[in-house]
């Protein structure tokens, strides 16, 4: 399995396991879309991994961190976010999210009535887990 296949099973299934309470079994709270994933040759030892992240309403995950820098441009929908250390946020369509390296992800969660889509962003280290739940 290729590192990209294997970024996206791994997120998707850290994703699903942290929770999605009041969805129908049919329907998958959270799916992934890989779309980059390619090694910086101008920052050697680094990343650059991008998919599409869709959000079922209701869907949640729990408290995590990214490796390296995260970026996230809300393409539709409504989640809302909250980083530790500072006032949960309600994103919407054409809004941004930035996550630096170390940030603490407490709560993300699809606070709308219909699916939220993301286009997710990061640079990170090669190899590197790119989410990790907190224990």
């Amino acid at each position: 399995m290729d590192t990209r296949r294997r970024f996206c099973a791994v997120f998707a299934a850290l994703l699903l396991t942290a929770g999605a309470s009041g969805i129908a079994e049919a329907t998958e709270p959270m799916s992934v879309v890989p779309l980059l994933h390619e090694k910086l040759s101008n920052a050697p030892g680094q990343s650059i991994v991008s998919l599409k992240l869709t959000m079922q309403p209701g869907a949640t995950s729990g408290p995590h961190h990214h490796a390296g820098f995260m970026y996230a441009y809300m393409l539709s929908g409504t989640v809302r976010s909250q980083l530790k250390g500072e006032a949960p946020r309600t994103l919407a369509a054409g809004d941004t999210l930035v996550e630096p390296p170390g940030s603490e992800h407490l709560s993300f969660t699809n606070s709308g009535n219909v699916p939220a889509e993301l286009l997710v962003v990061w640079v990170a280290p090669d190899g590197a887990a790119l989410t990790v739940p907190e224990h």
